[in-house]
């Protein structure tokens, strides 16, 4: 027979739901310097914080994670690219 503690976990553990379920309701709290972010957010939209969490999430699980990384590294291409073109209008100048 299992120690009372053990058998409990077991009892907790069979009840759990799935990563899946779990991912409709999610419950989390924040560092306070982040909860003070969160809630200056959310009044200067209009919205309350819950509102601005589930919208935060939504746009994280639709662009993913590297989103923000990618895009900063399509900028500087670009910014890059401007340059070069750039350059090769003020030297074409300067040669002709």
């Amino acid at each position: 027979m299992l120690p009372w503690f053990l058998s409990m976990r077991r009892k907790r553990m069979a009840c759990r739901k799935s990563k899946r379920e779990q991912a409709e309701k999610l419950s989390f709290r924040l560092a306070p310097r982040y909860a003070e972010k969160v809630f200056e957010a959310a009044t200067a939209a209009g919205i309350s914080p819950n509102q601005f969490g589930r919208i935060a999430t939504m746009i994280v699980a639709q662009n993913g994670l590297l989103g923000l990384n990618q895009e900063i590294h399509r900028v500087r291409e670009e910014l890059s690219d401007f340059r070069r073109e750039l350059d090769d209008v003020i030297f074409e100048d300067e040669g002709g």
